[in-house]
């Protein structure tokens, strides 16, 4: 894998602390793993690939387990260790392509007899191995943090991991092996154990689990965040705004036909159509426009054909610089525009001498917001939804009509029983604590703290952000995972401008943190035969 792969690997698994943490909270789950030390790592019910279905032999399994084939630091890793980040590594890349792995990889081909890199002819399984080396670095580096610094798992930490082994009979079961070792086996090679695999596992989590404590523990003051965002503090603004596209190919006219009716236009005839269309994008553009409506008048009264003057412009809804097409950033982020600017921008493909213009877009200045509004602390009780019908295509439960119903009338039973109590923020919290199904927060009485625009899911995410909200607010609302019992806490002490530029510099400082310790792990290759580099993805 190349250096600049890798660095967008490690800075990728920095700022997924930020993105996996808003996904977990917007969907009311467990925390996530995050994407850092062992995010390679794959629960196993969630096999994407078998090394084979193969039948234990008893001598390979000493000899996998009794050979080293490599150290990290002061630890010696079995052949079997290092296959558990191997295949690890392997599942995750093919989950996460999955939908076009075929495209990528040829699944009925050894991974060892394909160039994954042609300019240095690296095979897909030396890129695999070198996967599984960067996170043994790291995910040893950081777990001997934890046992340096004291670190403990959480009690949900602990309680996912308990949960996992208890259950894990159950997975092997469900996939049609008689016991947790040839299950085990048939996942990641010969010499896998139960026990093995709960070291591995452990090692993982504890690494996991510090990273974590480690990004919690990163906090700036208003100093460090005004100066950070000093030099690019549009980057941090949303922006409304309008844009019509005008394609040049709407506009040829002449061309030749040929036998199969398809029609070429010469160089002239593109030329002239690229003018046409930018004559029509400056006219438009120098018109005033009062708002929206009055924009989309202008655009339908173009006399041009039927493909452009059938097309309407639409405003944007609110949407944050670096969400913004590049195109369009650098007239936007200029302080003195004003709502109603118009620019004309030319949509452009290639470089150079091969350079071509495609056609202009017309775009409207509508309105900038810096995104000084306070995030928001609110309280919830999830009655989620039972049962339902798993798909494992699609990896989505979904629920009757009828345990839907159930999970409501439970909700509002509740809501009704508190009603009638002392109606208190801390008797909801007591409520909280006793029946709400949501493990991220019914260990703090249901609170969410800072909760960011988007954050939560949709329904959950409009209650909170509510114009009309105040302080004691309840309510009901429903989403995809059961009903909420809401309570309005308030206006957090944070802004979502510095709750992203706080972000925004604990990302950096994670990467360059986790970066350090990778790039000083001393890891050394020892015997490394029994790795199944000549793992075959598929044998249908």
């Amino acid at each position: 894998m190349s250096a600049s792969n890798q660095k967008k690997i490690r800075k990728e698994k920095a700022e997924a602390y930020m993105t996996e943490r808003q996904r977990t909270e917007a969907k009311e789950r467990k925390k996530l793993k995050i994407y850092t030390a062992t995010f390679w790592i794959v629960l196993a019910l969630c096999v994407s690939i078998l090394v084979g279905a193969i039948v234990s032999n008893p001598i390979k399994n000493v000899i996998y387990k009794n050979t080293d084939a490599m150290t990290i630091g002061n630890h010696t890793l079995s052949a079997v260790d290092v296959n558990y980040f191997y295949i690890d590594a392997i599942n995750n890349y093919v989950k996460q392509y999955q939908n076009y792995i075929q495209y990528i990889l040829d699944v009925k081909k050894p991974l060892d007899a394909q160039t994954a890199d042609k300019e240095t002819g690296k095979t897909w399984a030396d890129t695999f191995v070198e996967m599984a080396e960067n996170n043994i670095k790291s995910t040893y580096a950081l777990y001997d943090l934890a046992v340096e610094n004291g670190h403990k798992l959480t009690e949900d930490e602990q309680k996912e991991v308990d949960t996992m082994f208890k259950n894990i009979d159950t997975y092997a079961k469900y996939y049609g092996f008689k016991n947790v070792n040839d299950y085990l086996r048939n996942v990641y090679g010969n010499g896998a154990t139960i026990e093995s695999y709960r070291a591995y596992y452990e090692i993982s989590a504890m690494a996991d689990s510090y990273y974590t404590a480690y990004a919690d523990s990163l906090e700036y003051d208003a100093d460090a965040l005004r100066a950070y965002e000093k030099d690019k503090p549009y980057e941090y603004n949303s922006y409304t705004y309008a844009t019509y596209y005008l394609a040049a190919a709407k506009f040829r006219e002449g061309g030749t036909k040929n036998d199969k009716g398809e029609i070429t236009y010469s160089d002239e005839e593109k030329k002239a159509a690229i003018e046409a269309a930018e004559k029509v994008a400056n006219e438009l553009a120098s018109g005033e426009y009062a708002d929206i409506e009055a924009f989309n008048k202008a655009i339908k009264a173009l006399k041009i054909n039927e493909g452009i003057e059938s097309a309407k412009c639409t405003e944007n809804d609110a949407v944050l610089y670096t969400k913004v097409n590049e195109m369009f950033q650098e007239w936007l982020k200029d302080g003195a525009r004003k709502e109603g600017d118009l620019k004309v921008i030319a949509s452009e493909s290639g470089s150079g001498d091969s350079k071509v213009i495609n056609g202009y877009y017309v775009i409207r200045f509508g309105s900038v917001n810096e995104n000084k509004f306070n995030l928001k602390d609110v309280r919830h009780v999830l009655i989620g939804f039972k049962g339902g019908k798993y798909n494992s295509t699609t990896g989505q439960t979904t629920y009757s009509d009828a345990e839907k119903k159930a999970a409501k009338v439970e909700a509002e039973k509740l809501l009704s029983e508190w009603e009638k109590g002392a109606k208190t923020e801390d008797s909801f919290a007591d409520m909280a604590a006793q029946h709400s199904t949501d493990p991220g927060s019914k260990g703090k009485g249901g609170l969410y703290e800072k909760v960011a625009p988007k954050q939560m899911v949709e329904a959950f995410d409009k209650w909170c952000y509510d114009a009309e909200r105040k302080v004691g607010d309840y309510g009901l609302v429903e989403t995809e995972y059961g009903y909420h019992i809401m309570y309005f806490v308030g206006d957090s002490d944070t802004t979502y401008r510095d709750f992203m530029i706080s972000n925004a510099i604990k990302a950096k400082d994670l990467e360059e943190w986790h970066k350090n310790l990778v790039d000083t792990a001393v890891l050394k290759e020892l015997n490394m035969k029994h790795v199944k580099t000549d793992l075959v993805l598929s044998t249908r």
